[in-house]
């Protein structure tokens, strides 16, 4: 199995509706072909998704074509052992549930870090798993990712 992190830049206007729409078609999309996983907006998309290399990989392809927005950095992890979100086809998380714990800086900040210093890329990829691995933990809790009513 793989995974694929990464933050973007939208180069166009994002508002509620059309996020839920992106995440509703992910949602049926990934079901079909294995992948799991969890989106954050605010500013950015924080993405993270999992499955076979072959789906994911192909997934990252039409992501990184897509022009509405800019891939800013990726993290690939290969060989991963398991699923750390087998339940979320593509979660929908309030950047305000991460920043509550401090994780949506952190991972912003350590892939921007991975970024500018290639020649430390393994620590920071280490610590950004990290970060899934504490997410995924809290996922087990769902009241700690009910999201905000709109």
């Amino acid at each position: 199995m793989k995974a694929y992190f990464y933050i973007s830049q939208p180069l166009v206007p994002v508002d509620s509706a059309s996020l839920e729409r992106l995440v509703a078609s992910a949602e049926v999309k990934n079901a079909a072909y294995g992948i799991t996983g969890f989106l954050c907006f605010k500013d950015v998309f924080i993405q993270y998704f999992e499955g076979e290399a072959k789906e994911v990989d192909a997934l990252f392809a039409t992501i990184k074509a897509d022009a509405r927005h800019k891939i800013l950095n990726c993290l690939v992890f290969d060989n991963i052992d398991c699923r750390q979100f087998p339940n979320w086809r593509m979660k929908l998380i309030s950047r305000d549930v991460l920043n509550h714990d401090r994780v949506e800086p952190f991972l912003f900040n350590q892939l921007a870090r991975a970024k500018d210093r290639t020649s430390h890329l393994d620590k920071w990829r280490k610590q950004v798993w990290l970060a899934v691995q504490y997410i995924a933990a809290q996922s087990a809790h769902e009241v700690a990712f009910v999201e905000t009513e709109k």
